[in-house]
């Protein structure tokens, strides 16, 4: 019954850091910009 739960926990915790990722990038670049 759980199983499913683990599955989305995975790919909400993958997806976070992906996104976390490209806002650093995009914060070091706006900030080298300036």
């Amino acid at each position: 019954m759980f199983e499913w739960i683990s599955e989305v926990l995975d790919i909400v915790f993958y997806t976070c850091i992906s996104c976390f990722e490209i806002f650093t990038i995009i914060t070091l670049t706006l900030l080298r910009g300036r």
